[in-house]
């Protein structure tokens, strides 16, 4: 698994559920707690807090700035609540006979040494140590009826009838007064018979029997909390969405499917996406996108794979209005099963949008079992294709027009080029670049055939009916030369790029070199 690649995400225990539920840690549970600081190799960062739905347990994440894994070494990772850069020293309130100034006394943490592929634990506990004193009992001299006027100073539940504090660790002093007791215009003291530290995480329980003159009591004392801490799993994320930026950061195949499913649930047309590693579908059918995607789209110059692409999306994305660009697709398989009218690995259709710096494999293929229009990038391309190439092979039987860019062209392809083969049979018309040229140009394209059945294909249109060709060349055996762009006949492609490079637009930052097998080849000008 690469290293420095995922994102740290937990999940938070050990606070469990075991009284009545109300909306603060000192309960317990999770409710109300919105984010907590993580801090690694003494980093501080601010993580999310997501509850379970019983609020017994909470996945910690950060959208944002998350801490990502360095190495698969163990790493000591440390969590408080409430978030500050550091860890704040505990302060109780001072009067805590209101809940919320209660609930504000509390402090919790965690740490733990966490193993990158190893079961963890990021067990939570109370900083503060809970005395909980049970209802009182009348003693001699003392009737019931004088208690129910009784008042002490922590937080009092009148269900229960026990009072309750949250103080820090301290150290009591035996005979000395620690509770105070107000009844009937007198005030008692509850004196500890022998000396006691008051310890963070754990519950002091007194019982007490108030008497004239004094109090007697006797206590019992638990962990605050669970007694066995629940273990958690870390969590690799699949993904993080940014809400400012209406981004996706997609780590893992899931996070592609949250991606695609926002645009098709909740019709987010516009939602980025980024991907962070390369993603590996496991041979999945990719459940598609939503028409008309105005997003962006960028690969990173990371590798999805093993994906197969129903005739019913298209293309990885159906309908481009925006851009993808930095992609590259490895072991896709596009289907074409019915005539679904444009047909493309990177879109069915691209609308109006921007396809740049994308790379189709010779693991790729195309079914073209359909009657209409197929390419290796595109379907239809009604945008700007530039820097794209493709090594896919075209397979099937039927009367499709097929490109290896694009079946139908009616924008800008700049740079772009085809290695790879044919073996197709039927009616199908196929140009080694372009299927049908409608309208726009073509410029510094190249293409290598290898025509594997007797499907009809010439040049590099199959049949041209307006637009601009310039500076595209194409070679294969069994090709019809149309005087659509210029042959390489004898393998030499030295005056091939020396033409397309004279034709790149200015400033395109791209130029043409000669490969390891003399073909072009385009690289990046420094």
């Amino acid at each position: 698994m690469p290293e420095g690649e995922y994102p740290m995400a937990f999940t938070a225990t050990g606070i469990s559920l075991n009284v009545e539920q109300t909306k603060a840690t000192t309960d317990n549970n999770w409710q109300g707690v919105d984010q907590v600081a993580i801090q690694v190799d003494g980093a501080v960062k601010p993580y999310d807090v997501e509850a379970s739905g019983d609020y017994t347990t909470a996945t910690l994440s950060s959208d944002k700035d998350p801490f990502y894994w360095q190495s698969t070494d163990p790493i000591e990772v440390s969590a408080w609540w409430p978030y500050a850069g550091t860890m704040p020293d505990v302060v109780v309130q001072a009067d805590q006979s209101t809940k919320d100034n209660f609930n504000k006394s509390d402090y919790i943490s965690a740490t733990n040494t966490i193993e990158f592929d190893g079961p963890h634990a990021l067990t939570f506990a109370h900083r503060t140590a809970k005395v909980v004193i049970n209802p009182l009992k009348n003693g001699e001299g003392v009737g019931a009826d004088e208690l129910k006027d009784a008042t002490v100073t922590p937080y009092y539940d009148a269900t229960t009838g026990t009072w309750t504090a949250l103080l820090p660790t301290q150290a009591l002093t035996a005979d000395e007064p620690f509770i105070l007791i107000s009844m009937a215009g007198s005030t008692y003291s509850y004196n500890p018979d022998e000396a006691v530290t008051l310890t963070g995480g754990n519950q002091y329980t007194y019982t007490l029997t108030v008497k004239r003159p004094k109090v007697e009591g006797s206590t019992s004392i638990s962990t605050w909390g669970p007694t066995t801490p629940v273990e958690g799993e870390a969590e690799l994320l699949d993904h993080t969405y940014d809400a400012s930026t209406n981004t996706y950061t997609v780590y893992a195949a899931a996070g592609l499917d949250a991606w695609a499913a926002d645009m098709r649930n909740n019709l987010n047309i516009s939602a980025n996406c980024t991907l962070a590693n390369d993603i590996d579908y496991g041979g999945r059918t990719w459940s598609g996108t939503a028409p008309g995607y105005t997003g962006f789209f960028d690969g990173g110059g990371h590798t999805i794979s093993n994906m197969v692409i129903p005739t019913s999306n298209g293309g990885l994305i159906t309908d481009l209005r925006g851009t993808v660009q930095n992609l590259v697709l490895d072991g896709v398989e596009l289907q074409t099963d019915y005539d679904n009218p444009r047909i493309g690995f990177i879109a069915g259709y691209n609308h109006s949008g921007t396809i740049a710096g994308c790379t189709v494999l010779s693991s790729c293929k195309i079914n073209t079992n359909s009657n209409f229009f197929i390419g290796g990038i595109a379907g239809t391309n009604g945008g700007q294709i530039t820097r794209c190439h493709a090594e896919c092979s075209f397979e099937g039987s039927n009367s499709a027009t097929i490109g290896s860019i694009t079946g139908r062209n009616n924008g800008s392809i700049t740079a772009s080029s085809y290695k790879g083969s044919y073996n197709v049979t039927g009616n199908a018309k196929a140009g080694s670049l372009i299927g049908e040229f409608q309208e726009g140009s073509a410029t510094a394209c190249w293409a290598s055939v290898k025509l594997v059945s007797s499907a009809t294909m010439t040049g590099m249109v199959n049949r041209q009916t307006g637009g601009t060709l310039t500076a595209c060349y194409w070679e294969g055996d069994g090709i019809a030369d149309n005087g659509t762009g210029t042959q390489v006949t004898d393998g030499d492609w030295t005056d091939a790029i020396n033409d397309m490079n004279n034709n790149l637009p200015a400033n395109f930052g791209w130029h043409y070199v000669a490969g390891g097998d003399g073909r072009p080849t385009l690289v990046k000008i420094e």
